[in-house]
């Protein structure tokens, strides 16, 4: 069952994120600090967990 805020989806039934505007000052710094910890890699994979897209980013 998708998760919704009023009738909008936010967590889909394959538990996607969708239709996220914005995130506050803690999950900024968490998503930041797991991709430090992953060499500074974000790599993004579809529900059934293949990678789909890897963006790299600079180290500090």
């Amino acid at each position: 069952m998708a998760i919704k805020v009023s009738s909008t989806v936010v967590i889909t039934n394959a538990l996607e994120l969708q239709n996220i505007a914005t995130v506050d000052a803690t999950t900024q710094s968490t998503i930041q600090g797991a991709i430090v910890a992953a060499d500074h890699k974000l790599i993004i994979r579809d529900s059934a967990g293949n990678e789909t897209f890897r963006i790299y980013g600079l180290a500090s």
